[in-house]
């Protein structure tokens, strides 16, 4: 679990209804360091993994994906991950 501010959350609000708000730091708030993902798209789709990096640059994450018992560090675009 994790525990996000409030004013993290109306950013994040704001974000998604249009209504303006910062969407780097909502993305920042929904893909944190350390965070569960589930990988969406591609031959790994439903596999889960952690939020290893970001690269601002090219807008991906990378994630550790558990491909059979082993952590295997994988690009991946922002839409093809999802929060866990």
């Amino acid at each position: 679990h994790m525990v996000i501010s409030a004013e993290d959350l109306q950013n994040f609000a704001d974000c998604i209804t249009g209504v303006g708000g910062d969407d780097d730091a909502a993305r920042k708030v929904l893909f944190e360091i350390g965070g569960s993902v589930r990988v969406k798209d591609g031959p790994f789709a439903s596999f889960q993994g952690t939020v290893e990096e970001h690269d601002e640059r090219t807008g991906r994450t990378k994630v550790g994906v558990d491909i059979f018992g082993r952590i295997t560090p994988m690009w991946l675009e922002e839409n093809a991950i999802e929060a866990a």
